[in-house]
C-alpha cells in the first residue's frame, strides 16, 4: 500500500509538472502573440499618420495640386514598402559584420527580407533571431519600421510642393527610404550601428564619447532626416510662382515668384483650414503608435513606459500649442503699426451702410477697425506649434517627466515660431514650414535629452549599466555631467549633415538633368491637371 501510494503521489506530481509546464509555454506564447500585436497595432497607427499628412498637406497647398499632392503620399507609401522590402531593412538592421568585425555604418545582409543561416540582422530586441528565417515578430517589426520609413519621406514631400515634378518625387523617396534614412537607423538603433545605445561593450564604437544617442522614438532619427531632406530640397527647387500675373520692368506680363517684389503673399495661402485640422488630429493620434509602441514590446517593463509616454506625448502637443499661441498673440500686441483693416470690419460697415442708411466713412476707419486692436488667432500657426511640441517631446518622451514635456513642448514651439521666420527671410519656400517642425524642432529633441531625462527612466529604458558608478549618461539638470548632452548633439550634427548632403546629392543631380521642377506652364496653369488630367474639385 505505502508502494502504491507513493506511485500515485510520482503520478500526480508529475501531472502538475507537466500541466506548469504547458501553463508556462501559454504564457510564453501569449507574451510574444501580445508583442506582436503590440507593434501591428502601432504600425497601423503610424502608417494611418500618412492620412494625417495627406490631410494636412493638401489644406496647405493651393486648390489646383490638391490631387497631386495626396497622389504623392499615396505613393510614398508604396515606394517606402517596395524599397524597405529590397534593401532599407537590410540596411537598417541587417548584420555589418565583415572581415570578422563590424563596420557600424551600414547593415549588408537579409535583402529582400531573406536571412542568412545566423538570422542576418541586428535589432537589440532579444526575441527576433529565428535560426535560418524570420520569425512573427521579425515581420511585425518589419512592418512597423517600414511606417516610420514611410514617414520620413512623407515629410519632405510638403515642402516641395506645388512645383517638383512628379517623377522626380518618385526617384526622392525611393533614396530617401531605400538608403539615406536606413542608414542613419543602423547608427542610431541597430545592436551594431557606431551611435547604436544598443551596442555591446565590446564593440562600441561610441565607447570613448559614452553609450551613444538616445533617441527613444524617433526625433532625430526620423523627423531630423526628413526635415533636413526637406531643406535641401526646398532650396534647390526654388520658390512657388504666385497666382496673378504682374507686369516687369521689360513690360513682360508674368507670375511672380513667391518671394519677388510684388507678389501678393495672399496667393500661397494654403485652401482649406479644415483639412489642415483634421489633418493635425490624425497625427496627433497616430503619434500615439509612434513614442508609445516604440517600446517594441508590450510586457514588463515595457507597459509602464508605455503609459508614460503617453502622458509625456500629450503634454509636449499642448505646450508647443500654447508657446505658439501666446508668441503670436504678444508679436500683435508688440506691434508698432495698426496692423490692416480688418476685411469683417469692411464687410459689416457696407451693410451697415447699405441697410441701414449709416454714414460710416470706409475710408478712414476707427482704430478698433485694424488688425492690431483686436487680435487675431492664427490657426495654422497653432497647428504647427502643436506638430512641433509633438516631434521636440519624441526623442525623450519615455527618458522625461510630465513637467519637462510641457517645458520640450513649449521651447519647440517658439523654435519652430524662429525658425519658420528666418527660412522666409531667407526667401526658402516651404509651404507647410517641414524644415521648422520636423528638421530644427527634432534637433532640440535631441539636444532635450541630454538636458532633461532622469537617471530613473533611463535605467528603466536603456539599463542599470548607463547610470551606475561612473556611468552619468542621462541629463545634465539631473546630475549627469553632460556627456550625454555632448554626445546628442554631435550625432544630431552628424544626422543633420547626413540628410542634408546626401538627399541635396540627388535634388541637385535631378534639377542639373532638367527633372526636378514642374515646367512653368503646368505650375501656372494647375499641376493637377497636366499631371493628372483631373481636378482636386469638380464645380
Amino acid at each position: 500500500k505505502k508502494k502504491k501510494k507513493m506511485s500515485d503521489e510520482n503520478a500526480t506530481f508529475e501531472t502538475l509538472s507537466a500541466q506548469l509546464t504547458a501553463v508556462n509555454e501559454m504564457l510564453t506564447t501569449t507574451q510574444k502573440d501580445m508583442d506582436v500585436f503590440w507593434l501591428i497595432l502601432g504600425g497601423a497607427l503610424v502608417f494611418f499618420m500618412q492620412c494625417g499628412f495627406g490631410m494636412l498637406e493638401a489644406g496647405c497647398v493651393r486648390s489646383t495640386s490638391v490631387v497631386n499632392i495626396v497622389f504623392k503620399n499615396l505613393m510614398d507609401a508604396c515606394i517606402g514598402a517596395f524599397c524597405f522590402y529590397m534593401m532599407g531593412w537590410a540596411i537598417a538592421y541587417g548584420d555589418d559584420t565583415t572581415s570578422s568585425s563590424r563596420n557600424g555604418f551600414v547593415g549588408n545582409q537579409a535583402f529582400w527580407l531573406v536571412s542568412d543561416a545566423n538570422g542576418g540582422y541586428q535589432t537589440g530586441v532579444d526575441n527576433v533571431a529565428a535560426q535560418g528565417g524570420f520569425d512573427t515578430y521579425t515581420y511585425a517589426l518589419w512592418f512597423y519600421q517600414f511606417a516610420f520609413c514611410a514617414t520620413a519621406g512623407t515629410i519632405v514631400s510638403g515642402a516641395m510642393a506645388e512645383r517638383t515634378q512628379l517623377n522626380a518625387y518618385f526617384v526622392y523617396s525611393a533614396w530617401i527610404c531605400g538608403f539615406v534614412y536606413p542608414v542613419v537607423v543602423h547608427w542610431c538603433w541597430s545592436s551594431a550601428g557606431w551611435a547604436s545605445p544598443f551596442v555591446s561593450e565590446e564593440s562600441n564604437s561610441m565607447q570613448r564619447l559614452g553609450k551613444g544617442l538616445m533617441d527613444f522614438a524617433g526625433s532625430g532619427v526620423v523627423h531630423m532626416v526628413g526635415g533636413f531632406s526637406a531643406l535641401a530640397g526646398a532650396i534647390l527647387v526654388g520658390p512657388r510662382r504666385g497666382k496673378m500675373p504682374v507686369v516687369s520692368e521689360n513690360g513682360k506680363s508674368e507670375r511672380p515668384f513667391r518671394f519677388d517684389e510684388g507678389a501678393n503673399p495672399a496667393d500661397f495661402e494654403g485652401h482649406n483650414k479644415v483639412y489642415q485640422t483634421l489633418g493635425m488630429f490624425i497625427l496627433w493620434a497616430g503619434w500615439y503608435g509612434f513614442n508609445c509602441c516604440s517600446t517594441l514590446t508590450l510586457t514588463a517593463q515595457s507597459s509602464k513606459v508605455a503609459a508614460k509616454v503617453a502622458a509625456t506625448t500629450t503634454l509636449g502637443a499642448a505646450g508647443g500649442s500654447f508657446a505658439v499661441l501666446l508668441l503670436d498673440v504678444l508679436l500683435q500686441k508688440l506691434s508698432n503699426d495698426d496692423g490692416e483693416v480688418s476685411g469683417a470690419w469692411l464687410e459689416w460697415a457696407s451693410e451697415e451702410n447699405a441697410q441701414n442708411d449709416s454714414q460710416i466713412d470706409l475710408s478712414n476707419p476707427p482704430p478698433e477697425a485694424y488688425t492690431n486692436h483686436s487680435v487675431t488667432y492664427n490657426l495654422s500657426k497653432v497647428i504647427n506649434g502643436i506638430l512641433a511640441g509633438l516631434v521636440s517631446v519624441t526623442a525623450g518622451c519615455a527618458l522625461i517627466e510630465p513637467w519637462a514635456a510641457l517645458v520640450i513642448g513649449a521651447v519647440g514651439g517658439l523654435l519652430y515660431s524662429a525658425v519658420s521666420l528666418a527660412i522666409v527671410k531667407a526667401k526658402i519656400d516651404d509651404p507647410l514650414d517641414a524644415f521648422a517642425v520636423h528638421g530644427g524642432c527634432g534637433f532640440w529633441g535631441v539636444m532635450a535629452v541630454g538636458l532633461f531625462a532622469t537617471k530613473t527612466n533611463v535605467a528603466n529604458v536603456y539599463g542599470t549599466a548607463f547610470t551606475e558608478g561612473d556611468n552619468d549618461y542621462y541629463g545634465a539638470f539631473y546630475g549627469g555631467d553632460g556627456k550625454q548632452f555632448g554626445i546628442q548633439i554631435l550625432v544630431g550634427l552628424v544626422i543633420a549633415v547626413w540628410s542634408f548632403v546626401l538627399s541635396g546629392s540627388a535634388f541637385l543631380s535631378l534639377k542639373v538633368l532638367g527633372h526636378l521642377r514642374a515646367p512653368d506652364h503646368k505650375e501656372n496653369f494647375s499641376i493637377d491637371k497636366h499631371e493628372h488630367n483631373v481636378s482636386g474639385y469638380v464645380h
